[in-house]
């Protein structure tokens, strides 16, 4: 069949406001309005290149212009700088320069430089050279080799550098993460990514490439930096870890990761703000400064605003302290604190309103949870006060061991005194 060459220059007073265009067909038809090509039609447009098997031009009702480009079947359109679209139809209105793509039976398909999108229908907003300003994708929307994301939504919008997928839900998945969003934003100059009231299910922040210690998690926001390699989580946050327990935050929570021969590993964990680390054994530590978990060293830290202290829970102990640590360590594919530590204004007092009533003072406290033993430290020039409420004794040390596994036995250590003086009286008065 003879191919028809035809250049838009042969219908001049018809499309002089038309952007520059060749076209070529197996055959073409032509009634003063409509420009009808059949064939193996190939549209070369300031657009891009447009193909497909049926392509219908209209001219506009008062000029001497087409205004809208019609292709059917196996439609393809490429532009050099923002990818390719495949559909089995396509509509250019070229006076609102507005376009929409759809398909029966199977999808459109979006290639582009930085990632694939296919969905049932895809329209387009133009500017003023033609050249395409917004992707707007809508139904069973799938976006993928985003940044090794890929993303499953309602619809997504595309808007110079950045990409925004809707739900609810959205759903995106990258390697052993699952993560269900009411919405996401992807920038593509930055490869930040946000989440809107994420869930879902990450990696082990602390054995990150094993599926079987995965946690779930929960916030209102979620940033994911990909360049930097950290995770910011914001408000209402849930960390349910299989190995080290749950952690809940009302304000902030950052994972830092560095990547060693391309395998990425947690350098650190910080939160800020009230948070609450409850431990397997349901021991609960509520911090209301900053939290970080040093990966390297297994040491978590806890500072706390002037005025403000921490507080340490467990079955029969109640504590509070203006700071703490506790050192971890791996047991097999466990890990356990080995040693607790709190500084600053130690206050004790038993939890258990069934057990008698002790309370103590102190300005430091290490606890070994292997050997069950607790001791109380005073800096130099102050004591250790402990009192017991069942057996009517008041002891005041420089240090004193308590041995949890010996029916609670008390051991004052250095200068002891079974009484308080008055000081220590109103002292031990004045924190409790």
């Amino acid at each position: 069949m003879r191919r028809l060459l035809i250049a838009l220059g042969l219908f001049s007073p018809l499309i002089a406001k038309l952007p520059p265009s060749d076209l070529s067909a197996d055959k073409a038809s032509y009634d003063q309005e409509i420009l009808t090509l059949t064939g193996n039609v190939t549209v070369d447009h300031s657009l891009g290149q447009l193909k497909g098997e049926r392509a219908i031009l209209h001219k506009h009702k008062h000029t001497f212009a087409f205004s809208t480009i019609e292709l059917q079947s196996n439609v393809s359109f490429f532009s050099l700088e923002h990818g390719s679209l495949f559909a089995e139809t396509a509509f250019f209105d070229l006076e609102k320069r507005a376009a929409t793509l759809s398909a029966n039976g199977y999808p459109v398909l979006y290639k582009g430089p930085t990632y694939q999108l296919t969905a049932k229908t895809i329209d387009l907003t133009l500017d003023q050279g033609y050249a395409i300003d917004t992707l707007a994708a809508e139904g069973d929307v799938f976006i993928e080799n985003l940044d090794g994301f890929s993303i499953d939504c309602n619809k997504a919008t595309s808007h110079q550098n950045t990409l925004t997928a809707f739900g609810p839900p959205c759903h995106c998945k990258h390697n052993l993460d699952a993560i269900d969003a009411d919405s996401l934003t992807y920038n593509k100059a930055t490869s930040l990514l946000s989440f809107v009231r994420p869930k879902g299910i990450l990696s082990s922040p602390l054995f990150q490439n094993d599926p079987t210690k995965q946690c779930r998690f929960a916030a209102e926001t979620l940033l994911w930096n990909q360049q930097e390699e950290v995770l910011t989580l914001e408000k209402n946050i849930q960390i349910d870890d299989p190995t080290f327990g749950t952690l809940i935050g009302k304000d902030l929570l950052t994972l830092k990761q560095k990547r060693i021969f391309d395998q990425k590993n947690l350098e650190s964990i910080t939160a800020t703000g009230e948070t609450t680390l409850i431990s397997k054994e349901n021991e609960r530590l509520t911090n209301y400064g900053t939290m970080t978990l040093d990966q390297e060293t297994l040491l978590l830290t806890c500072t706390n605003p002037p005025n403000c202290q921490l507080k340490y829970e467990k079955e029969t102990l109640l504590l509070f302290a203006d700071k703490a640590e506790a050192e971890y360590t791996f047991q097999g594919t466990k890990i356990a604190p080995h040693t607790l530590r709190f500084d600053g204004n130690v206050r004790i007092l038993s939890h258990d309103l069934s057990r008698p009533l002790r309370k103590g003072l102190a300005d430091h406290l290490i606890h070994n949870p292997h050997t069950q033993e607790t001791r109380l430290i005073a800096d130099e020039g102050n004591a250790v006060l402990f009192w017991d409420e069942e057996k009517k004794y008041a002891l005041s040390a420089p240090e004193i061991l308590i041995n949890h596994q010996e029916e609670d036995l008390v051991k004052g250590i250095g200068t002891v005194r079974f009484f308080f003086t008055e000081e220590e009286g109103k002292r031990i008065e004045e924190f409790f």
